[in-house]
């Protein structure tokens, strides 16, 4: 951190008040369109913000914080807290400037002091149990060796409490460090609280010094190069500590290996919880050691069984002395036992006949079990739960020890309701066998257990009756939402994952039987997901993935340098390997799938690993590669005449090629700049290559060196990829183009729409053909056929369409295999994807109609009375001249014709499309006025004769709007001006005089009648006006700072929502008085409101970014509450819900087409 104080929430202004937790918390309260004005008042230019947006890949709320750390930096002594409050009111935000002064304290002069219960919370200090049984003596004895060890001099300072499982040494070190005295004298820079004990490996040690240092840290997220190695991390703690926080105590519970305390020998007073007391001989430097070798007392077990069974002293029954004395006094079991008697009461007798029959006084070390007593104890409480209890709690055994299930994972585990769930889980939590807490956060209660209590299931097999699809795809859901992005509710991340997984389904039927519950599908007509894999458990992504061979295993490789081998449908692990010491750049598996190679950009290695199941471990590394003078940036293997061969090439253009001995033989200069990748083709020993910024492909010889030929293009080329015919496909973003050998192009495909783009392919032959499988934007893979009689047809088609959705939009990388089934079945086609959410999704893909694509500005939809989606009525693109009209199929969740509704001349343009309330009909805008068309029926094209067209032409205006009333049409024009005028039509032609209103100062944009037809508001720039339509007269006006997007009247005509930027405001309609404002996270682009007004949906995007998001609010007494936030990875102009306010469509920038419903849920 910037600050060399204590992470404190705030002090007096007068003091140093703007500690990096406040400004983290002041980034929060910020809105994303905040940043550039604050950053502007703070000095920053516009070079420097869109560094750090670039940085930080537009995570604004990132972005926020370390903008103004730096400012505070920069500024030093001048960094004044009323500087930053001017700033950001002067920004527009005067809440977040209110609740900044407040937390400052400006208006309470008095001194801000922090309790030592506030620096706990502040560095992770777990809280105390509600039944807490004091041991003075060994804690006066914990915290003198504090006392005098923190006193020392020397560099090294530990303090060790030593004892097996369940003797209470994590509540003994809790209660230590709850000193005031002894934490303003010797720790007033913070108590650091850090679990080690699900740290039994070592490559697991750097996550616990990266995290510990981003804690003292935080700007290490913009640091060019962070640091790799553990040795690194290490070093860059230990000069924090000395730094900033020399002052601090740093906890580190329950050490299982000794690396572990070597590793964080970093200089600074640690207290350390630990079942193994030799690990202290790793470490130098003054050392105190507590030895918990027994229990509590007599006296202690007696009271705190007194406690827990609320059973005065004197009146305890003879056996809780038996009870203490077959338990050894461990306090895990006294706390198991005295819950199990707190429940049942008259089982004093029956607990003391189970522990002696189990013989739990038996506690020698040397025993085949070491912590027999607290297992058997263990038993007995399990053996007391109900068969559903035990469902529910048997769920801990499938996941990582020490991980948190919230009350909803385990509502989907068990296929239950969140409170029966609950209700369960509070007899068990009752028994001790499980810890809970509110969390506000997740707003429910979530569990966890204790790490003898985890082992304890495991060994008693309780995850074994599981399925294993259901666990892979649950521990896939967990390591997703270890992202708070996504933990807004697990239940809806669930819903994001396709329809086809079980997590899918078992979300879907806890949403249905939620109470009150708001929760949002997507319905698509998306291919089968196969199975979903996790790559590591951090959540950090993959970068690459592919089948193996044999098409049962996954190998992924990705951050952190680690590369996995995973089953396909069960998610375990095979092999997990820390392969570089950064990010992997690229793998490539031989042909017979017994070798892998990787390369690292930044270490500039390729290693080749042994991926048999018989080769031992210390034998997997086969060979290791290595250059001085580039970096690595792809590789792969080729065969030539039965040689295995390896290419690589690297980011100063030059291509090398090893030899089956895996020394160099040939290096080529290939490119001018770096080679972005490199195919192989078996069958003729050549290597295929594309380049950055480079408009040609090129092709080399494995065994020469030399260059066969190359293949131009009219852009830079992307991507380039063999088929195993020897053909050649690239794509240079927006189209495929297939050469032959020699470099001739053969065919082309360039997509549906002007929008499609496509980055990535990926190739593989099957019975059906060469398939190509090509990554273009918002998660969409196209898969295109080219047939094996390809000398008679030379056309590229399309096989199939995947739209990813939900968390899986956005796509890192694309592999197609092909595998022939067992016993003579049919032929199996599989994607692999890894995508940005952590996860490697496999796909079952099958042939299909290609999709409907619609422009996203001008389109409207229509809906039955029931309320289900019937059609869409857009122009296909925005020149568009032609009105098309797609039907909606529920049996199959998409759109499954596309039928010609109206074309227009070429000089006319169409401004937009209404369905009339009048079944069948649509309203089509255009400069010459509204046609009012019948709508064919689906599959059937109308006549090119417009004599069934209705055509309405104002007066001399363009129209805005047409409602139907009665049998009248009701017309709005607006002329280029102000001026604005209603036209009564009947039929085709107009009659009477048309009433002529004036409209806002500037040009009118938007317009609205009332449910009732009683008032008509004008919206146009700044300004917004509602008339009276009878009598034309004005009832109010209204002048906004910022432009007005978006304008409605809410259902009982009494009130209007407008929206300007990123601020949603309900007035009343006759006076034009606020009632409520909201903040939206986006710039809101449409909103609509339901049927009786109770909740409204929005879209919108947040600015200089591409994503879209759509927001369910409900409105109570006047606030705006937000239910849901869906994101899109393109942006979306407007949304339409049907009357039930059930069923939503929105088109995307890119012409896909998106419906959701809303859940049913119980109320």
């Amino acid at each position: 951190m910037a600050s060399s104080s204590p992470p404190t929430r705030g002090y007096h202004a007068d003091g140093a008040s703007l500690s990096d937790i406040l400004l983290m918390e002041l980034a929060e309260h910020l809105h994303p369109n905040d940043y550039r004005p604050l950053g502007v008042r703070l000095g920053f230019n516009e070079t420097r913000l869109s560094q750090i947006e670039r940085s930080h890949l537009g995570v604004i709320s990132e972005c926020m914080y370390v903008m103004l750390t730096e400012w505070k930096r920069r500024e030093g002594q001048d960094a004044k807290p009323q500087l930053l409050i001017q700033s950001v009111r002067e920004s527009k935000n005067s809440e977040a400037a209110d609740w900044l002064q407040s937390e400052l304290g400006l208006c309470n002069p008095p001194l801000r002091t922090i309790s030592v219960e506030d620096r706990l919370n502040e560095g992770n200090v777990p809280a105390l149990p509600d039944c807490l049984t004091e041991r003075p003596v060994e804690l006066a004895e914990l915290r003198g060796k504090l006392r005098r060890v923190a006193s020392s001099d020397k560099p090294g300072r530990w303090v060790a409490v030593c004892g097996m499982g369940g003797m209470g040494k994590t509540i003994l070190a809790n209660q230590a460090v709850r000193d005031e005295k002894l934490v303003e004298e010797l720790f007033s820079d913070g108590i650091f609280w850090m679990s080690m004990g699900n740290v039994k490996e070592e490559n697991s040690i750097p996550d616990r010094l990266e995290t510990l240092c981003r804690i003292f840290d935080s700007n290490l997220s913009s640091a060019p190069s962070p640091p790799k190695t553990l040795e690194q991390w290490k070093n860059l703690l230990t000069k924090l500590i000395s730094q900033r926080y020399p002052r601090s105590l740093l906890v580190l519970d329950d050490i299982w290996i000794p690396n572990v305390v070597a590793a964080f020998d970093v200089r600074c007073t640690v207290l350390m919880t630990t079942r193994d007391s030799g690990v202290m001989s790793r470490v130098s430097g003054d050392k105190e050691e507590l030895n918990l070798s027994h229990g509590l007392s007599k006296d202690q077990s007696i009271k705190a069984l007194s406690e827990w069974t609320c059973i005065p002293l004197d009146n305890l029954p003879p056996e809780a002395e038996l009870i203490h004395g077959f338990s050894c006094g461990s306090p895990l079991v006294i706390s198991i036992v005295g819950a199990l008697l707190r429940d049942f009461p008259d089982r004093w007798q029956f607990y003391v006949a189970q522990m002696e029959a189990k013989k739990l006084q038996d506690l020698s070390s040397d025993s085949s079990y070491e912590y027999r007593s607290v297992y058997d104890a263990i038993e007995m409480s399990v053996e007391q739960l109900t068969t559903s209890q035990i469902e529910v709690y048997s769920w801990f055994a499938v996941f990582e020890e020490g991980i948190k299930l919230s009350s909803q994972v385990l509502a989907m585990l068990v296929e239950c309701s969140k409170e029966e769930v609950e209700d369960r889980m509070r007899g068990i939590t009752r028994r001790s066998l499980v810890s809970t807490e509110w969390s506000t956060y997740d707003e429910c209660r979530v569990y966890w257990i204790h790490d003898l209590l985890h082992d304890h299931l495991v060994a008693r097999g309780a995850g074994r009756d599981k399925p294993l699809t259901i666990c892979n795809e649950f521990r896939c859901l967990l390591t997703l939402c270890k992202f708070k992005s996504c933990r807004r509710d697990i239940i809806q991340a669930a819903l994001h994952f396709p329809p086809s997984s079980l997590v899918y389904r078992r979300a879907l039927r806890v949403a249905q039987e939620t109470r009150d519950g708001f929760y949002i599908k997507e319905s698509t007509n998306i291919q089968p997901m196969m199975t979903c894999v996790r790559h590591g458990t951090t959540g950090k992504s993959a970068r690459r993935s592919q089948l193996l061979p044999d098409g049962k295993e996954v190998v992924s490789v990705g951050f952190e340098g680690l590369f996995q081998i995973t089953d396909k449908y069960s998610g375990a692990v095979r092999m997990q390997i820390s392969a570089h010491t950064d990010s992997i750049s690229d793998l490539s598996v031989s042909p017979d799938g017994a070798l892998l190679a990787t390369s690292c950009t930044a270490d500039r290695c390729v290693n080749v690993w042994n991926i048999t199941k018989e080769c031992s471990q210390s034998q997997r590394l086969v060979k290791r590669l290595c250059q001085d003078n580039a970096r690595i940036t792809c590789c792969a293997f080729v065969s030539v005449r039965k040689e295995l061969m390896l290419v690589s090439g690297d980011d100063s253009g030059c291509l090398k090629i090893w030899d089956g001995c895996f020394s160099l033989r040939h290096s080529v200069k290939a490119h001018a700049l770096s080679i972005i990748t490199c195919s192989p083709c078996h069958a003729e020993g050549t290597v295929l290559t594309c380049a950055k910024r480079d408009d040609t492909a090129m092709v080399f010889s494995a065994s020469s060196g030399e260059r066969k030929c190359e293949i131009n293009h009219s852009d830079d080329v992307l991507d380039a990829v063999y088929l195993s015919n020897g053909l050649i496909v690239t794509t240079t973003g927006f189209e495929v183009q297939v050469s032959n050998s020699s470099g001739r192009r053969i065919c082309l495909w360039s997509g549906n729409t002007e929008n499609e783009f496509y980055e990535k392919l990926s190739c593989c032959t099957g019975s059906e053909g060469h398939l190509i499988a090509v990554t273009g934007r918002g998660g969409k893979i196209t898969v295109l056929r080219l047939g094996m009689t390809f000398l008679i047809s030379r056309n590229l088609s399309l096989f199939c369409i995947l739209k990813t959705g939900g968390i899986f939009r956005l796509v890192n990388h694309t592999s197609i295999s092909s595998f022939n089934g067992e016993k003579g079945s049919k032929e199996s086609l599989f994607l692999t994807t890894t995508h940005d959410c952590g996860l490697t999704v496999v796909w079952k893909i099958l042939k299909q109609d290609p999709p409907v694509t619609l422009n996203h500005a001008v389109w409207d939809a229509s809906f039955s009375h029931s309320g289900e989606l019937n059609c869409l009525v857009a122009t296909e693109c925005p020149d568009s001249k032609q009105i098309m009209m797609a039907t909606y199929s529920d049996e199959r969740n998409c759109f499954s014709s596309c039928t010609k509704v109206l074309k227009v001349g070429e000089g006319v343009n169409i401004n937009a499309v209404d369905i009339s309330k009048v079944p069948g009909q649509a309203g089509v805008y255009t400069d010459e006025g509204i046609q009012v068309v019948k709508l064919p029926k689906p599959g059937k094209n109308r006549s090119k004769s417009t004599n069934d067209c209705h055509v309405f032409e104002p007066s001399e205006n363009k129209i805005l709007l047409a409602r139907i009333i009665g049998n009248k049409r009701e017309l709005l024009t607006v002329s280029t001006g102000s001026g604005i005028s209603i036209e009564m039509c009947d039929g085709s032609l107009g009659e009477g005089e048309p009433i002529h209103m004036q409209g806002p100062p500037s040009r009118v944009s938007r317009t609205e009648f009332s449910a009732d037809g009683k008032l008509v508001l004008l919206a146009g720039w700044k300004h917004l006006k509602v008339y009276d339509v009878s009598t034309q007269q004005e009832l109010s006006s209204i002048t906004e700072e910022m432009p007005i997007a978006m304008a409605h009247f809410i259902t009982d005509s009494s009130k209007i929502v407008t929206s300007t930027g990123t601020m949603i405001k309900v007035r009343t309609a006759r006076d034009g008085i606020e009632k409520s404002k909201k903040k939206s996270y986006t710039q809101v682009t449409d909103i609509q409101i339901s049927r009786d007004g109770s909740m409204m949906v929005t879209t919108g995007h947040i600015r200089t970014f591409d994503n879209g998001y759509i927001e369910w609010w409900k409105a109570e007494e006047g606030n705006l509450v937000l239910l849901q936030r869906f994101r899109l990875n393109s942006r979306t102009k407007r949304i339409i819900c049907n009357p039930q306010f059930s069923s939503f469509v929105t088109v995307d920038e890119l012409g896909h087409i998106f419906v959701f419903e809303r859940i049913n849920t119980k109320h």
